[in-house]
């Protein structure tokens, strides 16, 4: 049985194809970059890492605005 922490990370496939645009500093590229830092410093024995999950949008809205959402879509 493994310790669960009080902080967790999303790593994954999905996020690593994710991008916020031509003008955002976090991509395809820079995630793979702190993906092989994050292991590298073992950061993974400190934090929970789980795998990324779809949810609908009324879902992301119990934790952001509607505008915010839609900005970020």
């Amino acid at each position: 049985m493994s310790k669960q922490h009080n902080c967790c990370v999303y790593l994954g496939k999905e996020l690593a194809s994710y991008g916020f645009g031509d003008n955002h500093p976090f991509g395809p590229k820079r995630y793979h970059v702190f993906e092989k830092e994050f292991y590298k410093q073992s950061l993974h024995e400190e934090v929970d890492v789980l795998v990324p999950q779809k949810v609908d949008q009324s879902v992301l809205e119990l934790f952001y605005t509607h505008d915010y959402v839609e900005q970020v879509k």
